[in-house]
């Protein structure tokens, strides 16, 4: 058997919380421990991509193709040989032919001593053994070079455990097929919380992203598809348990590889047919006794999936087109494989591939059905997108996993509802039987869009009536001519009977597409007579064992009575081309009744599933999405940014193992004290049998039956920890599953976690416990020196470690703050979306310092001088004072509500000289501001800045000019410190916390291994940080943005995030994606560059557009204490966007490209029923109309497809910004509204159109002054008329007092041109 790591035992020994302590385990090499530059073992670990998916194990972290590139330098290589010892032959021979073979030996044979590595590398050298003699077995004369010079030990690492993470496969072109070793690790990382895994009887199909390295087919470009679908088949799955527990192949694995090596012949084959309708296979892996298929992801699910979420679908001209061009296209890709003239297959399993004869040439599909017709980039869940054909073997896979199955019924051929009466007989199966299917698929999505999904299903239940399985569309009954014998098959009579209401129906009516579809699939698919010249020359009828007739008839007389034949797939597309060309000519043709929206269901199809993963967690009730809920008035999406919700899931984080830091951290509290933070481990409480067993440094997942859970939780510990997290699952669900994921363990695959796993630092770790994080169970009391401790070591780490993600502190200069960034002429070339990324970084590193450079103090800090002080002082920052010499700590908190005994405390006009030469005596301070005092001290620092009293409040106050200069204060300071438990000024922050609850499952022994504990999970920073109360605020959102790192103290615990992510006192790691957008020290650089470590430029034009949309979405429905407040909040965020983004802009819109139009079409959030209008006192800059924050209330963005539509520019719309350029200088300061000035239009009579207004009770009419302003209009199809295009639109009405030509927005929708008065000359006005 395979070794993964060195072993260790089960572990035996269990407490809960423990009195009494350890001393503390001593690290083993403890002076590298305090090394600030990371061994360059390290440096590889660091590197690791975990692949984690369906059916994966533990260990399974690698290193991407391509990073040894950059870490086994000739530097690196000297580290470890000696620089003046290593042989340039040797040294050469590493660099070009065995990076990989240098890097395992780092990892397995290498020691502290350079000689020995030396001569471990001149084996390799002398035995020619290069990267591509990788993978190397035991047995193979590679194998017994390496066991003869390293030891059977070192050896077996090299073999079993450490090589197979550096030999992870490339997925490129030209290459279908892939041949591993069961060991081999693939690329790939589920897709948490999206579409459950699919099972079925020979497998598994799961979603899966593949990572970036590893992508070189261009087959990973589908438009829409992020993530991978695989489609697993697994010899194992066929394994049944015979009486005595032995194990027996029901079939043979052979029969398994065989049906595999078929289906990827068949793949192969279609490879070659390529068409934008048909998906194609990226690869096939034979992987041991796994078999993979790889295929681009469907986001939008299969055409059944679309049907069911969407259970009313929109009937209107431009919908129902939309249909007919997929529909188009699908039959013009069935043609093309059908018509297909290469070495041909058919995809039975009796098919002889490498007969290029078979039935005339040409491929079947052999399955169509909706669920085999998937549906890629559509823009919302109304939208059809992009239908493919996919599934190419499912039957033969079927047959497959029948052959190996016991007493269960065959499936010939494909589905049976949409199998064509031929497959009774026992004749060869023609091409046509894919056009029978497809006839069967049209009739019911005719009768989805005519009744709609109930309707649909109905139907099909009444053809099922008490039958079991899924009956055809057709039937049999006795034949009275022919050969007099058997019985003759015809279309259903129920079908028929369908048909037939359908024509009677309005959208099906004659001279109508939809009438003339139907049409078609009543004269020329389902037809149960076949041509003669479809694959077969026989002319009489062909009866089964069974009796049952199906008629071949001469092509010149099909039935001999007259009567259709059923037509190719090729005559389909042409009655369905034809159908477009009439609408093209007339868009009435299309529909000519009432538009009728759509009524979505479920937005997402995998909601489809019984039990959906979030649908069975503590957290199931909590809807991912907040107040945002489908406007069934508008008939819009609510959420633009579809995309970045599917790919950024603020619940999912990773949590990275830095057990080097943990160390650092233990070693600084041996400083502090002898004992230990670890409990000390007794064996006061028991488990059951199940949980002694387990082995918590391997992969596990525990299925529990809720009833006997909680039975066993009465005297097992580690049950009763489960049902405590399961038991508001019970009447909602029979079983749950608990799931270990590196060091977390999820319930039912949901997040966040219900538990961690931590251990204690165990000497020279590198087995499979080395992939656990060293972490503590039970914390140190806050405000402790321990809990400082660990703060100050996180900024030092921080100081040191991370100038990659600009968080560490720089040098500025004084000087006004004028905000103004001089590009270059790369930077400036906004519509330049591959600039080279050398470019790119160091245009930002370059802008970066310029603007730090230019940062001041804050106007005033508090000087708060030493530990024993009992007084503090504000001091007003001079000229010539830096932010190098005045480190500070800056305070975000909540201001609570003011109550006699609590008033809020403030530096005022009249108390400001006060606060600067008396001082504030420390007693006399709000208790949260006692503890900022506490906490700046104890971090060494002698400087805060706290909002309320560094900014005069009230009355010749300066809070005017003050809060315009939010990004100085927060991206200057040392560190933020984040009150987030505080509920106010007087609550505090420095509180005790509730210990959770743990179980430690350790050795009996402690010299035998670490104990390891798994704890109640508490590492939320999205519930207890990103949700709390604090970042409800709207001051806060900026405040979290501009700062360069944060400490926020939690009810629970505390947390620490800067650009590398976000840490936990537990001494947990982890990172979001989402999370880490606003985190960003340099933000928004990440909304502008790809991921640090594999990207290769900027992000598209399309996802900057999303980022800055749910970036205003979330600060919109943020509180205020003073909603005036709402635009100069977010002025320093916009300041950093505008910067970022290259464009000008103010109050929530930017004016660069198709910024400022896709920032105008804001309409109010799904579920606000109003917004209010904010009232601007005196002396405050007034916001105009346009501007979202004019108003109070969430919005949202209308959803516009990217890349079509065509924007107004010129006298149309002209910002106040024209003329556009790159250069972004400040906003403008005075008291003058910024106006847009636009043409003005009335609306005409008649099309369809959308309107949502910001304010409920307004309407339009003939007589209303109520005008709308285009603002855009789709592309379109060549040769569609403007009329039949879609506006986008402003909608704007007079200004009460402004004058004859002053407009205020009033709402925004999209319509139809000829919805709009396009005759009349647009009225010239000015928007307010």
């Amino acid at each position: 058997m395979p070794v993964e790591a060195p072993p260790t035992r089960a572990p035996t020994v269990v407490v809960q919380q423990a009195t009494s302590v350890d001393p503390l385990p001593v690290p083993v090499n403890s002076q590298q421990v305090e090394t600030t530059s990371p061994s360059l073992e390290d440096r590889i670990i660091h590197t690791f991509a975990t692949s984690k998916y369906e059916g994966s194990t533990i260990g399974q972290d690698y290193v991407p193709e391509g990073t040894l590139d950059k870490l086994i330098t000739e530097a690196a290589v000297g580290e470890k040989l000696g620089n003046l010892t290593t042989p340039p032959k040797l040294l050469g021979f590493i660099l070009s032919s065995a990076k990989k073979i240098f890097a395992i030996s780092v990892l397995t044979v290498f020691k502290d001593d350079n000689a020995h590595n030396c001569r471990a590398m001149e084996t390799f050298f002398d035995q020619h053994i290069t990267d591509d003699a990788l993978p190397i077995l035991q047995n193979s004369a590679s194998g017994e070079v390496l066991l003869k010079t390293f030891g059977l030990l070192k050896a077996k690492q090299f073999f079993d455990f450490w090589q197979w993470k550096f030999i992870v496969p490339v997925f490129e072109d030209g290459l279908l097929e892939y041949k591993v070793a069961s060991n081999v690790i693939l690329p790939f990382r589920g897709v948490e919380n999206g579409s459950m895994p699919r099972e079925g009887t020979f497998g598994t199909v799961f979603e899966v992203t593949v990572h970036e390295a590893h992508r070189k087919s261009s087959a990973f470009l589908v438009e829409g598809s992020r993530t991978i679908a695989v489609k697993e088949i697994d010899a194992r799955k066929f394994k049944s348990t015979q009486p005595g527990g032995d194990y027996r192949l029901l079939g043979s694995d052979e029969v398994v590889k065989e049906a595999w090596a078929r289906e990827a012949a068949a793949l192969r084959k279609l490879s070659e047919v390529k068409h934008d309708h048909l998906i194609q296979c990226i690869a096939a892996i034979e992987k041991g006794d796994k078999f993979y298929f790889l295929f681009p992801w469907a986001a939008g699910g299969s055409l059944r999936d679309f049907w069911n979420t969407t259970p009313q679908p929109n009937l209107s001209p431009e919908f129902i087109e939309q249909v007919l061009v997929q529909f188009c296209g699908l039959s013009h890709a069935l043609n093309k494989l059908h018509t297909y003239r290469g070495r041909t297959a058919s995809f039975r399993q009796d098919a002889d591939l490498n007969d290029g004869t078979i039935s005339g040439g040409g491929i079947r599909h052999g399955d169509l059905k909706p669920e085999n017709i998937l549906r890629f980039a559509p823009e919302d869940d109304r939208d059809v997108g992009t239908l493919k054909i996919a599934d190419m073997g499912l039957a033969k896979h079927h047959e497959v996993s029948t052959n190996m199955r016991q007493n269960v019924t065959s499936t010939k051929h494909g589905t049976a509802r949409y199998e064509p009466p031929e497959v009774e007989v026992r004749v060869a199966t023609t091409r046509l039987y894919d056009v029978w299917s497809m006839g069967c698929i049209i009739l019911e999505l005719l009768i989805w869009l005519v009744e709609g999904t109930e309707a649909l299903n109905a139907f099909n239940q009444s053809i099922r009536g008490d039958k079991k399985g899924e009956p055809p569309y057709y039937e049999t009954q006795e034949s009275d001519s022919l050969t007099g014998q058997g019985k003759k098959a015809k279309v259903h009579s129920l079908v028929t009977k369908r048909i037939r209401m359908l024509e009677t129906s309005r959208p099906c009516a004659k001279n109508t597409a939809l009438g003339d579809l139907l049409d078609v699939v009543k004269t020329k698919l389902l037809v149960v007579e076949l041509p003669a010249s479809s694959d077969s020359n026989s002319t009489s009828a062909v009866p089964d064992e069974s009796g049952v007739v199906v008629t071949v008839a001469d092509a010149s007389d099909p039935t001999g009575s007259g009567g259709p034949c059923r037509a190719s797939a090729e005559t389909l597309h042409n009655s369905i081309v034809s159908i477009l060309a009439k609408g093209d000519a007339d868009k009435s043709y299309f529909y000519t009744g009432p538009s009728r929206p759509a009524v979505g269901g479920l937005t997402n199809p995998s909601q489809l599933a019984p039990h959906t993963s979030g649908g069975l967690h503590p957290s199931w009730a909590l809807s991912a999405h907040g107040d945002r809920k489908q406007d069934s008035a508008s008939g819009s999406s609510p959420l633009a940014p579809t995309q970045m919700r599917e790919n950024l899931d603020i619940n999912v984080w990773d949590y990275t193992p830095d057990n080097q830091f943990a160390a650092q951290y233990l070693s600084k509290l041996r400083e502090l004290s002898q004992q230990s933070p670890f409990p000390k481990t007794t064996e006061t409480d028991q488990l059951c049998s199940d949980c002694e067993k387990l082995d918590l440094t391997r992969d596990f997942h525990l299925d529990d039956k809720l009833s006997e859970l909680r039975a066993r939780a009465e005297s097992c510990r580690f049950c009763k920890m489960r049902w405590e997290v399961a038991s508001s699952l019970e009447n909602k669900t029979v079983r749950v599953r608990f799931k270990r994921v590196g060091s977390v363990i999820k319930m039912n695959e949901s997040d966040p976690p219900v538990f961690s796993i931590f251990r204690t630092p165990v000497a020279d770790s590198k087995g499979p416990e080395e992939f656990i994080q060293i972490g503590l169970p039970v914390l140190p009391e806050v405000g402790s020196a321990a809990h400082f401790q660990l703060i100050k070591l996180w900024l030092r780490d921080c100081d040191k470690s991370h100038g990659a993600y600009k968080c560490t502190s720089s040098s500025p200069s004084t000087g006004e703050t004028t905000h103004q960034i001089e590009l270059t002429d790369t930077e400036s070339k906004a519509g330049d979306e591959n600039t080279d990324r050398d470019d790119l970084e160091q245009a930002f590193q370059k802008n970066l310092k310029s603007r730090r450079q230019a940062f001041r103090l804050p106007t005033r800090l508090i000087h708060i001088g030493y530990t024993d002080s009992p007084t503090v002082y504000l001091y007003e920052t001079q000229a010539n004072d830096t932010v190098e010499g005045f480190a500070y700590m800056a305070l975000s908190h909540r201001w609570g509500v003011a109550t006699p005994e609590t008033p809020p405390f403030c530096t005022t006009a009249a108390n400001r000289a006060d606060h600067m030469e008396r001082g504030i005596a420390i007693e006399a301070l709000p208790q949260t501001f006692r503890d900022a005092v506490t906490t700046t001290r104890a971090l060494g620092l002698q400087y805060l800045w706290i909002d309320s009293i560094c900014i005069v409040q009230g009355a010749g106050g300066d809070f005017g000019s003050e809060c315009k200069r939010m990004e100085d204060v927060f991206s200057a300071a040392h560190c933020v410190v984040a009150a987030t438990c505080a509920r106010g000024q007087w609550d505090g922050f420095l509180k005790p916390r509730p210990q959770r609850d743990y179980v430690t499952l350790g050795l009996a022994d402690r010299s035998s291994g670490p104990p390891v504990f798994v704890c109640r999970y508490i590492d939320d920073f999205n519930g207890e940080v990103l949700k709390g109360d604090l970042n409800k605020r709207g001051w806060v959102l900026q405040e979290r943005a501009l700062a360069r790192r944060t400490v926020y103290l939690a009810g629970r615990q505390t947390y620490f995030e800067c650009g590398a992510g976000v840490r936990c006192e537990t001494l947990t790691k982890m990172h979001n994606q989402a999370a880490g957008f606003i985190g960003d020290a340099n933000f928004p650089e990440l909304a502008i560059l790809s991921t640090r470590s594999h990207g290769s430029g900027e992000t598209s034009r399309g996802e900057r557009i999303l980022y800055f949309q749910e970036l205003y979405m979330t600060y919109s429905r943020l509180d205020f204490s003073q909603w005036e407040d709402r635009a100069v909040a977010m002025e320093g965020l916009e300041q950093r966007l505008m910067w970022g983004f290259k464009s000008r802009g103010r109050f929530g819109i930017l004016a660069g490209r198709s910024l400022l139009p896709r920032s105008l079409l804001w309409r109010r959030g799904a579920s606000a029923g109003s917004l209010t209008r904010i009232l601007f006192p005196a002396g405050r800059q007034r916001v105009p109309s346009w501007s979202w924050m004019a108003y109070r209330g969430g919005i949202d963005y209308l959803h516009v497809p990217f890349d079509g539509v065509e924007w107004e520019t010129g006298d149309a719309l002209q910002s106040p910004w024209d003329p556009a350029d790159a250069v972004h200088t400040a906003p403008r300061q005075d008291q003058v509204v910024p106006v847009f000035r636009a043409k003005a239009r009335e609306f005409g009579g008649g099309g369809d159109m959308t309107i949502v207004y910001d304010v409920t009770g307004m309407s339009h009419g003939p007589t209303s002054s109520v005008r709308c302003v285009v603002v855009g209009r789709a592309k379109g199809r060549p040769g569609v008329a403007p009329g039949s295009k879609r506006h986008y639109v402003l909608i704007v009405a007079p200004k009460p007092g402004g004058g004859a030509a002053i407009y205020q927005r009033v709402g925004v929708g999209f319509m139809l041109g000829k919805a709009i008065d396009f005759a009349k000359p647009g009225l010239d006005i000015k928007i307010e």
